[in-house]
């Protein structure tokens, strides 16, 4: 029987200074090579869908000086 592949959501943006989709990319390529099904958002209105949310194994986060809201 075979199994799902491991799904991963990276969410990148905020001070090109930090490089968040260059740091986003080098770790999303490797999870691929590795087999796993990778989705990226350069959003943080991602973090709205908890449903959405909760369908990957993991959640990367690079994304600096920005703001989030209350929500």
């Amino acid at each position: 029987m075979a199994t799902a592949p491991k799904t991963a959501l990276f969410v990148l943006g905020g001070w090109e200074g930090h490089e968040p989709r260059q740091c986003g990319a080098l770790f999303a390529g490797y999870l691929r090579d590795q087999g796993c099904e990778v989705e990226i958002s350069e959003t943080l209105d991602v973090y709205l869908d908890s449903a959405y949310l909760q369908s990957f194994d993991v959640i990367s986060q690079c994304y600096t000086m920005s703001t989030i809201t209350k929500d």
